[in-house]
């Protein structure tokens, strides 16, 4: 149900014979008002309703051929009773004093056509609706969790004025108000993943008296990361609620390309016999578009982590798990060139493709009961990353 200020003007006509003895008209009538507030639903601040103060209301009477009669600045100021003379008159009530830009000032008016007749009782009921414009911003949890230091600032075209609703503004639900006006809304603010600016602006053309307009911002998947964004106004024709749905893309997510291959020269589960160990090809093969990032090779056989740690080498040669891609140990960096799987010349961080051999590590691996697996795992520059084990078994023929 709408709510409106009310003026209600109770008039009363007659004739007066001390007047009819002075005046050509031969007739006054008596003007008898009050101006109440209904409370209503334009003027929330902070949340909380405000008791409406009719000092800031000015009331203007004007006779048929539009001359002042009657003005009063301060509505809560105006006396008891106005005599006027039987005719036509407007009386006017409006909110003195409006800026164009400001937080909780909200600008009520009102004019109606009311007639003084000698000798009858005339009331008048004239409601005084919101005549500027009502912004308000409602931010969805998907915009505050993905973007910070934000603050959205609303500008009245026609007047250029604008107004900055601050993240404590949007949260203590402030409302703003505008001269009638094409409005345009600015949305900037961090994205919290990696301080990218955003800077969205969305235009409202279509803007009349009493319009409410709920800015929705959220931040979703959108066919294109260019532009000022998505609008979608939705009219309420019994409220002039109108609902302003501005979007924010989200975050572009750049192509990672296929994930890191390895490929074995031999089958993931392969037995040789001595006489095969000593010319066997066991060939590991990785393709990484994106460039290598980490190459770990790590020896699973407890036989032979054994045997690498009775060579009296360190504990990174001895713990058996290292990245060849990146090799800062220069003990470990001399023990790898020895087998084949490290050369300072030639890095393998950044590769797209690279191959190398654990054929070297056939004369540490006796015939045993027990495979001697090696798992292999690369992670490329965008943090993709595959594994894949080897598994050889020695017997003796």
């Amino acid at each position: 149900m709408k709510k409106f200020i009310y003026l209600f003007l109770a008039v009363a006509a007659f004739a007066a014979a001390s007047c009819q003895e002075k005046m050509v008209s031969g007739a006054k009538g008596t003007l008898a008002f009050t101006l109440e507030y209904d409370g209503n639903d334009y003027i929330d601040i902070s949340t909380k309703a405000v008791d409406f103060n009719l000092s800031s209301m000015a009331v203007v009477i004007r006779d048929a051929g539009d001359t002042e009669v009657a003005s009063y600045p301060d509505a809560s100021a105006m006396p008891a009773e106005i005599q006027l003379a039987p005719g036509q008159y407007t009386v006017k009530a409006y909110t003195s004093g409006v800026a164009e830009a400001a937080f909780d000032s909200p600008s009520f008016s009102g004019e109606k056509e009311f007639t003084i007749t000698e000798g009858e009782v005339t009331t008048v009921e004239l409601s005084c609706g919101l005549d500027n414009v009502k912004v308000s911003v409602n931010l969805d949890k998907s915009f505050t969790d993905a973007i910070k230091d934000y603050s959205v600032t609303v500008t009245a075209v026609n007047y250029d004025k604008s107004l900055v609703f601050t993240s404590q503004y949007i949260e203590e639900g402030k409302a703003a108000y505008f001269a009638v006006s094409p409005l345009k809304v600015n949305v900037v603010g961090k994205r919290i993943s990696n301080d990218e600016p955003v800077d969205i602006v969305t235009d409202i053309e279509d803007v009349n008296p009493r319009d409410h307009f709920i800015l929705n911002i959220s931040v979703k998947e959108v066919p294109s990361t260019e532009g000022s964004g998505t609008i979608k106004i939705s009219i309420d024709e019994s409220t002039n609620d109108r609902n302003v749905d501005i979007t924010v893309p989200a975050e572009p997510v750049e192509p990672v390309g296929a994930a890191p291959e390895i490929t074995f020269s031999c089958p993931d589960d392969v037995t040789f016999t001595d006489a095969e160990a000593q010319s066997a090809v066991v060939d590991v093969t990785i393709k990484a578009e994106n460039g290598i990032e980490n190459l770990y090779v790590k020896i699973e056989s407890q036989t032979l982590l054994g045997l690498l740690g009775g060579l009296g080498l360190g504990d990174v040669v001895a713990s058996g798990n290292w990245d060849i891609a990146n090799v800062s140990d220069p003990e470990l960096a001399e023990f790898l060139g020895g087998l084949g799987l490290y050369n300072a010349e030639d890095p393998i961080k950044g590769k797209t493709e690279h191959t190398f051999s654990i054929g070297l590590f056939m004369s540490f691996m006796f015939a045993s009961p027990d495979p001697y697996p090696f798992a292999i795992r690369v992670v490329d520059s965008k943090g993709q990353e595959t594994s894949k084990t080897l598994t050889v078994h020695r017997v003796a023929e």
